[in-house]
């Protein structure tokens, strides 16, 4: 009947949880209801505290309220976590939201940093008792679970949680009983909540990591593992223990942050040291240097009695990393055995007071015999760096030249060379540099070109022109031994050999380029390149140069799609979008390798693409112009500036303007120019160039759309108005013009003979009405003309609207006076000089009227040639 009684509990041992009870102990419970209300109270109150001294009586009963709402709402937690609907992170989590302003207090007191595995933690819980009435019911529990009468016993237990969810010990003698039961997840579940409810118990937790693991719930068992080490900081074992389920779990963050922990808690030297080297090598390999020198330099200062050459010699070079070299000097004093002599007086050892000004103060340095050779290297680099002068470093620079083979000792010399030249002693860095360069192991490019340097700044042109030749020739691909060696060449007036030095570094070819410092090296060597041969007048050598810097960040144009692209937009973005598309659809992928995360200087990018242009201009090469302007409006370096993307688009222009056959894209350009720039009255006159180009009236609709967009703009009423009067519609012209001139304010000469031109034409049609008072406003307009622009040009202009007219005699006289006129500009008479022009219509009239003779005279007189 017992085992019946506990299956029927395990099939359903929650509905105790709604009170059911036997009779005999619902009478009990009856009397214990009067204290839900304060069943859990803290070990430092009185145990029969049912009422507290407060002053508002409104304050604790809103108190009381939020109390009594926060404990269902822990109930409601407890229930799901039992019945499964939440994790134990889960529970925790809303556990610690559900508590109340006063319980929030005092857990943010007792709250931890992030780096709470860094130093011990102080959090202690806060520990609960239970009343009296149900101390014995729990108690009761307790024998009947003795007893096997398991069912009795939980039933027990949820009503002591029903009735004080956050005491513990009901949780934990929960988890034994289902223990016995055979039920290891129930029981870890609800010895999990007795843990959380009292969780000052380290061994508990530990024990319950290790049930987790059994479960296959590693972030459980971390879980339990960290309450572990908060319960117990000293534990080393419980840390060791966590640190490999952090590394099991892939969280190297979490780990090494216990490990760090876990090494200022070791006291056993050998094994603290051995555990602070391999974590200082992770935190070296992440990129963490100073971290993992703080943790090796701890680790050196707390056992120096187990310290080794290899541990010195780690830190040494995590220091040096970071330029800590007085760190270094202090740790090669107190752990090797230098000795900086003489000490001042009163200082019995070397200390960071002494090495903050200078070492000048320091005649000599001592060093232990049996020192490792890598150890007096980093001594060398620490007394360089700190500028300790030959008497400190001469000793040690011979020691090091004659006892050291440079075959096998090369990498120091190296180190010690480099450090030598970057604090400018060149004539010390020469002796070791030029014994590495005769070695088998280290005459490499890279110390070939330390030697070059080196010897450059000595002043030894020759040599060191030698040793960057060596250079290239070990490393082809070198830009900066071929920069280096073509100004050395340059220096001694050499421009021949300098440019040749430079020829074989080609553009790198697809995927061997993606390092920003490759990219600028390679554009600097083409860039040089071209600017000499611009110099020297290579004009064929050059272009081909220019034109694969051009290609480098420029992407390649060459459909006529891809070309006609170019002018159906007239906005970068907008073009490079549509580029895209196009190269998607083809599968193309281009090769751009100069991006703008290269260095490279843009200005002067620019300035060889403009020589480009002039010499592809000057050698009558305008496919070749046509192409570059082109690929230049998508190139992002190009386009960075707005000037320069200005420039680029009239250079565009220009360059397809001189092709007769591009008047299509002249006129696309031009067209995209105008919105952009409508302000300028540059942009208008490209446009009234690439009109003149079109044997096509082509412009009339668009310069109707951008009336809407640019009301006030003159220029583009003045289009308007001759695209009229070119269409012969005069009186939409008559009236651009009349617009004008009230926007202008001014006589202006221009718009008074447009305006008098069209009242001409008007007069002249076949059906015009009220023609005599158009021909008196043709000749008021052209009057105004005549007093606004007095002129050779302003005669010769009313002479002829005479001559339409029907006034001959009157034309003559414009004519005649036109002729005793000089021209407005003097030079350039076949430009402004209009006499040749003028006496041809004179001519005309007279052999109209049959004087021949005065028709050839005035001919001959001024057309003969």
């Amino acid at each position: 009947m017992a085992e019946s009684a506990n299956g029927a509990m395990a099939d359903d041992p929650f509905k105790c949880l709604l009170g059911e009870i036997t009779e005999d102990q619902w009478q009990v419970y009856k009397a214990l209801r009067k204290h839900q209300g304060g069943l859990v109270e803290d070990d430092d109150s009185p145990l029969d505290s049912a009422s507290s001294d407060i002053d508002a009586p409104q304050d604790a009963a809103v108190q009381k309220a939020d109390m009594q709402d926060a404990e269902e709402l822990r109930s409601m937690l407890t229930t799901k976590y039992i019945n499964g609907e939440i994790t134990f992170a889960e529970f925790t989590d809303r556990m610690d939201l559900s508590l109340t302003p006063k319980e929030e207090h005092c857990k943010e007191a007792d709250q931890e940093l992030d780096d709470d595995f860094l130093r011990p933690s102080h959090r202690k819980g806060r520990a609960r008792r239970l009343p009296r009435d149900l101390q014995g019911l729990v108690g009761q529990a307790n024998l009947c679970f003795a007893r096997g009468s398991y069912q009795d016993a939980v039933k027990m237990c949820m009503e002591v949680v029903r009735l004080a969810p956050r005491a513990a010990e009901p949780f934990q003698t929960l988890g034994m009983i289902y223990e016995a039961l055979g039920e290891p997840q129930r029981a870890l579940q609800f010895s999990l909540i007795g843990a959380y409810l009292s969780p000052q118990d380290a061994d508990e937790w530990s024990r319950l990591g290790e049930l987790s693991l059994e479960q296959g719930d590693v972030h459980q068992a971390i879980a339990c593992y960290v309450q572990a080490v908060r319960a117990d900081p000293s534990n080393t074992e419980l840390r060791f223990e966590l640190c490999s389920l952090y590394e099991q779990v892939g969280n190297q963050q979490r780990a090494l942050a216990c490990c760090t922990a876990l090494v200022q808690q070791m006291g056993h030297g050998d094994a603290c040291l051995k555990l602070s080297r391999e974590l200082a090598k992770v935190h070296h390999q992440r990129g963490n240097v100073a971290v993992a020198t703080q943790v090796l330099l701890n680790a050196v200062k707390k056992f120096p009695a187990h310290v080794s050459s290899e541990d010195i010699n780690m830190l040494l070079e995590l220091q040096l990393a970071q330029k800590m070299f007085q760190a270094a000097l202090v740790v090669l004093h107190s752990h090797c055995g230098v000795k900086l002599l003489p000490l001042p007086e009163g200082c019995e050892e070397l200390n960071w007071e002494l090495l903050t000004d200078s070492l000048a103060a320091f005649e000599r340095c001592e060093v232990p015999a049996e020192m490792p050779v890598d150890l007096r290297t980093k001594l060398i680099l620490c007394l360089v760096y700190l500028g300790g002068g030959e008497q400190l470093t001469s000793s040690l620079l011979d020691q090091l030249q004659r006892h050291e083979d440079p075959e096998d000792a090369g990498d120091l010399f190296l180190d010690v060379a480099e450090a030598l030249m970057e604090v400018r002693r060149m004539q010390e860095a020469l002796p070791l540099l030029h014994a590495l360069v005769n070695t088998r192991n280290y005459g490499m490019a890279a110390v070939w070109l330390r030697y070059g340097e080196c010897l450059q700044q000595l002043g030894c042109l020759r040599e060191a022109t030698s040793a960057y030749e060596r250079t290239c020739e070990l490393a082809p691909s070198h830009a900066q031994a071929r920069l280096a060696l073509c100004q050395l060449l340059l220096a001694q007036g050499l421009t021949e050999r300098a440019i040749a030095c430079l020829e074989s570094a080609d553009a790198p070819e697809q995927g061997a380029m993606g390092d920003a410092d490759q990219q600028q090296d390679a554009a600097c060597v083409l860039l040089r390149r071209a600017q000499l041969l611009w110099q020297s007048g290579r004009q064929q050598d050059f272009i081909e140069t220019a034109k694969l810097l051009h290609e480098a960040h420029c992407p390649p144009i060459q459909t006529p799609n891809e070309y006609a692209a170019m002018f159906s937009t007239s906005t970068y973005r907008g073009r490079t979008e549509a580029l895209r598309e196009l190269y998607q659809q083809r599968n193309f992928t281009p090769f751009n390798w100069l991006t703008a995360d290269s260095g490279v200087s843009v200005d002067e990018l620019y300035q060889c693409f403009l020589e480009l242009c002039q010499e592809l201009h000057s050698l009558g090469r305008l496919e070749d112009l046509q192409q570059v302007t082109t690929e230049a409006l998508v190139s992002p370096l190009l386009n960075r500036e707005a000037h320069m993307t200005k420039e680029l688009d009239f250079l565009c222009f220009q360059a397809h303007y001189q092709d007769p056959k591009q008047e299509e894209h002249t006129f696309s350009m031009a067209r995209s120019l105008v919105p952009k720039y409508a302000a300028y009255n540059r942009a208008w006159n490209l446009f009234g160039l690439a009109v003149n180009l079109s044997p096509v009236m082509r412009q009339n609709r668009f310069c109707l759309r951008q009336v809407y967009k640019q009301p006030h703009s003159v220029p583009l009423g003045l289009l308007n108005g001759h695209n009229a009067l070119v269409s012969g519609t005069y009186k939409h012209a008559l009236g651009e013009y009349v617009q004008l001139l009230k926007k202008v304010g001014e006589e202006d000469p221009l718009l008074l003979l447009c305006a008098g031109l069209s009242l001409v034409h008007i007069s002249c049609q076949k059906f015009s009405a009220r023609r005599h008072w158009l021909l008196v406003q043709a000749m008021s307009f052209l009057d105004r003309y005549m007093h606004a622009r007095p002129s050779q040009e302003a005669l010769f202009n009313m002479g002829r609207a005479l001559q339409q007219l029907g006034f001959p005699h009157l034309a003559l006289n414009m004519y005649q006076r036109a002729l005793d006129t000089p021209p407005a500009v003097q030079g350039m008479p076949e430009v402004f000089d209009l006499r040749c022009e003028i006496a041809f219509n004179m001519s005309l009239l007279y052999q109209h009227s049959g004087n021949t003779e005065l028709a050839s005279s005035i001919i001959a007189q001024h057309c003969i040639i």
